[in-house]
């Protein structure tokens, strides 16, 4: 295709100037199409009855949504066990050592002693029931009316801590009369922190700790973007039971960090309440190691706190595709047990109604960026092949010696 050389070269002056815009607005509807949310009815109910239903496919479906946000391992898109309790990593026989792990924890939120009775933890469903009572316990104490400055910060009665525990584990009812919330805040924080198996899972706790960190302030939009939408997919993928007791959580954490009477910022609740649910179950006794990821963890469990009630959201490309699954599914057009169809695309091809002007425009940017470049035998060679290509529209950028 032959093309005018003053064409090409006022083109090239005008596409500096156009690309921010150009370039702004494309970012601007790449992020409004990555955090959309899921708000059709019919959607909704098929993306839930996929769920229900085919829950392996379901599973599939958002880690392969997920890879398009992060690094996923062949492995993790494999495991059938990611979404339903996986065994912790590290251990042949696939379970930690309690007391070791529930040391560490204790450690890490910085309590030197155990209470009496505490040396072997229960199992995961009751202390998971313990944290939901907790939860909300502290949330009918809030409604009351309560004080709330300092919560989760504030340590409360250890006494009266224990005695909550005790009620809990002997399944015997509470008497919230003589509670405060601070005492219900500290022994929900001391159940979470000494769960067997963390509540984000051993096999989604290091996507969540890779993804809820703070994002690079160059190209900010888009960063966050993707970090919301990755924090949704992995919402997903977690256990019903604990997706849960998660949401709840986090929606009574970003309320209470809205409010000024708590004087409790994100970055506050995410030092208190990071090692209960970012830290990873055995980590080692090095406090040099634990205090350098410290920082770290209690950043990104801030922005889980930050974010609340946006993690709940479902993206709607993945309702859509789940509407689809469900459809091939009952229709029988699904026989590979490892196919996937996806709205998604990992580069987007737009239709343009003047194509010769498409690519007019694409090769004046082509031949800017040529010029741009820092004088070398390779610009020469790209000036050249341009020559060649175009008929002679630009020159050597050194004559010959």
């Amino acid at each position: 295709m032959e093309v005018d050389s003053e064409d090409i070269q006022l083109l090239s002056m005008t596409m500096t100037d156009l690309r921010s815009d150009q370039m702004e607005n494309q970012l601007l509807r790449h992020v409004d199409s990555l955090n959309k949310p899921l708000v059709n009815p019919r959607l909704r109910s098929s993306f839930e009855q996929l769920r229900a239903e085919h829950p392996r496919r379901f599973a599939e479906l958002c880690k392969v949504h997920l890879s398009f946000i992060t690094d996923v391992p062949a492995d993790f898109l494999e495991d059938e066990t990611a979404c339903s309790g996986p065994r912790l990593a590290g251990h042949p026989d696939g379970l930690a050592n309690k007391s070791t792990t529930s040391l560490t924890r204790w450690l890490a939120i910085g309590l030197l002693s155990r209470p009496a009775g505490l040396h072997r933890p229960p199992d995961d469903a009751a202390q998971l029931w313990q944290a939901e009572s907790l939860l909300s316990l502290l949330s009918r104490q809030l409604q009351a009316g309560q004080p709330r400055e300092g919560l989760f910060r504030k340590a409360g009665s250890l006494l009266r801590q224990r005695q909550i525990r005790d009620c809990l584990r002997e399944g015997r009812l509470l008497d919230s009369a003589d509670l405060s919330c601070h005492d219900t805040a500290g022994a929900l924080k001391n159940c979470l922190a000494d769960l067997p198996e963390p509540l984000l899972t051993s096999r989604l706790l290091p996507y969540f700790q890779r993804l809820a960190a703070p994002p690079p302030l160059l190209d900010q939009p888009l960063a966050a973007a993707r970090q919301l939408r990755g924090l949704r997919l992995l919402m997903q993928l977690l256990p019903a039971r604990r997706r849960c007791l998660l949401a709840r959580l986090l929606c009574l954490l970003h309320s209470l960090s809205a409010d000024p009477e708590s004087r409790m910022c994100p970055e506050s609740l995410g030092t208190v309440l990071g090692p209960a649910l970012l830290y990873p179950p055995v980590c080692g006794w090095d406090a040099a190691l634990v205090c350098a990821r410290a920082v770290g963890l209690n950043s990104a469990a801030a922005r889980l706190v930050e974010l609340g009630p946006a993690l709940l959201e479902i993206p709607e490309s993945l309702g859509v595709d789940a509407a689809r699954a469900l459809d091939r599914l009952r229709l029988g057009r699904n026989p590979g047990a490892d196919e996937v169809c996806l709205s998604l695309r990992f580069a987007d091809c737009p239709r343009f109604p003047d194509p010769a002007g498409f690519t007019r425009a694409q090769l004046a940017g082509l031949y800017a960026a040529v010029h741009c470049l820092p004088e070398s035998g390779r610009k020469r060679r790209l000036l050249r092949r341009f020559n060649r290509c175009n008929g002679g529209l630009a020159k050597p950028s050194r004559p010959r010696t």
